[in-house]
């Protein structure tokens, strides 16, 4: 199986969680056209590799997630530099420049602020 099909399988398996209507494992394997032993297997995978809160329900006969949720597949490029990144530090910034740096990068990042510090953003 190439690695697009394994992703389309996964992403219809979290489709059928979220929707709580995979069926039990057999009805599962003939929706998503692989053998029981697969169902298992890839359950199983997307539990422990992706951390996926999946349960079995007995009362629905589904697989639900026991949290709000769904997977998400995509790579997201960063836009800060190395530069940059290297000068945040425990979510607090600590970039020294004549600028305010919250207007280049907040965009981008959320800051939280401690109220127990104070912040020369100006130094």
């Amino acid at each position: 199986m190439s690695r697009d099909e394994e992703k389309k399988l996964i992403e219809r398996l979290d489709q059928l969680i979220r929707l709580k209507n995979t069926g039990r494992p057999c009805e599962l394997a003939n929706k998503l056209n692989v053998s029981e032993r697969t169902v298992y297997n890839l359950v199983s995978c997307v539990k422990n590799l992706f951390e996926a809160p999946i349960e079995y329900d007995k009362y629905l006969q589904s697989y639900v997630y026991s949290k709000p949720g769904k997977l998400i597949f995509k790579f997201e490029e960063s836009s800060l530099v190395k530069e940059d990144m290297n000068k945040i530090i425990g979510g607090f910034v600590t970039i020294k420049k004549k600028t305010n740096p919250l207007k280049e990068l907040c965009s981008d990042w959320i800051y939280f602020w401690n109220d127990n510090y104070s912040f020369n953003l100006n130094s």
